[in-house]
C-alpha cells in the first residue's frame, strides 16, 4: 500500500458555487445506550456525549440512525433489534432509489462495536456497524443498482446557533453518471454564531475572520445559508443535507452533494466537517477497517506517529505527521485538525491526508477518492 495525497488538491480547483449541492416508528436496540465498561470506550462517550449536547445534538426513537451515502445519498434507517428487521428510508436521491426493509442478523459485539448483515427477499444487501461510544454507524450497502459506503449518526440537531464555529472540510465529488471528473478539496467553513449563514473558504484557512491562503494556493469562497428540518437535518442551501455527528473530538457534520452544474452535469458526493482543533499523537490509535463505494478497501493499524496499512497494493509501514498537510513541493504547513500518513520511502508530496471526525471514524485521501474509515475493537 502507498499513502498518496493528489497533486491538484491546492492547485485544481472549481468554483465552489459549481460544488454546491442540494441534498436531498421507534424500536429497541442495545447500541443506543453505552454499557461498556472499558475505560477507553467509557472515555470517549462521555465526551462525545458532552459535545452532542453543546451541539444542541438530541437522540432519534432507538435503532434510528441517518445515514450518508458516498454517492450523495441521504437515507434513515431503523434497526429494529426486537424483531430483527431493519427499515430504510430514501431522504434525498440522485438515481430515484426506494424506500426498503428486510431482516436483520447481528454479529459479536465487540467493546462498543456490534456488526449486523441486512437482507432483503433472502439476500444480503450489506452490513452496518453501530457503536455505541459515540451513537454513530457505519458501512457498506447496496440500495436498488447502487453500492454505497456509508457513515452516519444516531443524533438529530435541534438548533442552529449550537452549531456556531469553525470547521475543517474534506470533499470528494465525482460525475453522477460516469463516475468520472473526480474532485477532491479542503478548506474551512465559519458558522455563524446564530447558525443562520456559514461562509466557505476552499483550499483556504480563516485567519482573523478572512479566508487566507494556505501554501500559495487561492482560495475560492462562498457564503451559505442554512436552515433546520422537521427531521433535525440541516440544509446548505444549494450544497445539501447534513447530520451532526457526536464525537469525543469536538464539533462534527457530514453534508450530502447532488447537483447539477452550470453545464449540465449531475455532480454527487460528500464532505466531511470537523470542528478545528490540535489533534493530540493518539487521537486515532487502533484498527481501522476503511469502504469506498460500498466496498472494504482497505485496512490501518495507527498507534501514535506509526501507521501500517494493507489493502491498497502491499503492506506498508508508514508515518503519520499530525496538526499539518502536505504540499506537491514536500513541504508542510500548519493545519490544526488534519493528519497525513504515506509509507516511510515516500515523499512528503505523496502522503494522504486524514481528517479524524471522531475516535471512531476518520475519513482519508487515496487517488481523489475519499476512504470512510471506522475502528475495530475497543477504543
Amino acid at each position: 500500500m502507498r499513502f498518496r495525497q493528489p497533486t491538484h488538491f491546492l492547485l485544481s480547483l472549481m468554483a465552489i458555487a459549481a460544488l454546491s449541492a442540494c441534498g436531498g416508528g421507534s424500536s429497541s436496540t442495545p447500541d443506543q445506550t453505552n454499557n461498556n465498561t472499558d475505560s477507553a470506550d467509557t472515555q470517549v462517550s462521555a465526551a462525545a456525549t458532552s459535545n452532542a449536547s453543546a451541539m444542541g445534538a438530541e437522540l432519534m426513537a432507538s435503532g434510528v440512525y441517518d445515514l450518508m451515502a458516498d454517492i450523495g445519498d441521504t437515507w434513515r434507517v431503523t434497526l429494529n433489534t426486537n424483531n430483527n428487521t431493519f427499515t430504510l428510508k430514501v431522504v434525498s436521491t440522485a438515481y430515484g432509489l426506494r424506500d426498503l426493509q428486510g431482516t436483520i442478523s447481528a454479529g459479536t459485539a465487540t467493546g462498543s462495536r456490534t456488526s449486523y448483515t441486512l437482507q432483503t427477499g433472502g439476500s444480503d444487501i450489506g452490513k452496518l456497524t453501530t457503536d455505541s461510544s459515540t451513537q454513530s454507524v457505519s458501512g457498506n450497502l447496496k440500495i436498488g443498482n447502487k453500492e454505497a459506503s456509508v457513515s452516519g449518526t444516531a443524533y438529530k440537531a435541534t438548533a442552529l446557533s449550537k452549531l456556531a464555529g469553525t470547521y475543517n472540510f474534506m470533499m470528494a465529488s465525482r460525475d453522477a453518471v460516469s463516475g468520472g471528473s473526480l474532485d477532491f478539496g479542503v478548506g474551512q467553513i465559519r458558522i455563524a454564531a446564530d447558525g443562520t449563514r456559514a461562509s466557505l473558504c476552499r483550499s483556504g484557512q480563516f485567519v482573523s475572520d478572512i479566508c487566507t491562503s494556505v501554501g500559495g494556493s487561492t482560495p475560492q469562497e462562498a457564503s451559505v445559508a442554512l436552515s433546520l428540518d422537521s427531521n433535525g437535518l440541516i440544509t446548505f442551501a444549494n450544497f445539501g443535507k447534513a447530520t451532526v455527528i457526536a464525537s469525543n473530538l469536538g464539533k462534527a457534520l457530514t453534508l450530502d452533494m447532488n447537483r447539477t452544474n452550470e453545464e449540465g452535469y449531475l455532480r454527487t458526493g460528500v464532505w466531511y466537517l470537523s470542528e478545528v482543533k490540535s489533534l493530540s499523537e493518539s487521537a486515532i490509535n487502533g484498527n481501522w477497517t476503511c469502504n469506498l463505494g460500498g466496498q472494504s478497501s482497505n485496512t490501518l493499524a495507527i498507534t501514535g506517529t506509526s501507521v501500517t496499512g494493507a489493502g491498497l497494493g502491499n503492506v506498508t509501514t508508514g508515518k503519520v505527521k499530525y496538526n499539518n498537510i502536505n504540499h506537491t513541493d514536500n513541504t508542510w504547513f500548519p493545519w490544526a485538525g488534519f493528519a497525513a500518513g504515506g509509507a516511510t520511502t515516500d515523499p512528503v508530496s505523496d502522503y494522504s491526508l486524514v481528517l479524524p471526525l471522531s475516535a471512531t471514524l476518520v475519513v482519508m485521501e487515496w487517488d481523489g477518492r475519499i476512504r470512510v474509515c471506522n475502528k475495530n475493537g475497543s477504543n
